[in-house]
């Protein structure tokens, strides 16, 4: 029997596909925890400082969470994603945290 070697053409592009597979998981993963530190973050500063610095910074965070504001971490997803064929994401609060949420 003789056995089938795959080229390392082949081997290549599949390390590489598992690498932007784990490049996007971590990217997600790490927009999800600054994400949450941020939202976390928000009765601290509130607690902490003078009324005329917390809440124009909980207005701002609050519009950026709510509008879906698109960032690098998402550009670099995307990034990744084209490499993959995979569809693109409009922003990461729209996307990502709707599919953790909803399952």
């Amino acid at each position: 029997m003789k056995s089938v070697q795959s080229s390392p053409k082949l081997k290549k592009q599949s390390t590489m596909k598992t690498l932007n597979k784990l490049a996007i998981a971590s990217i997600v993963s790490i927009h999800t925890a600054l994400l949450f530190l941020a939202i976390a973050s928000l009765p601290i500063i509130f607690k902490n400082t003078d009324w005329y610095f917390s809440i124009p910074i909980i207005l701002v965070t609050a519009s950026v969470v709510k509008s879906g504001g698109f960032s690098s971490l998402t550009e670099l997803e995307n990034s990744f994603r084209r490499k993959q064929g995979l569809s693109l994401k409009r922003c990461f609060m729209g996307c990502s945290i709707n599919q953790i949420l909803s399952k």
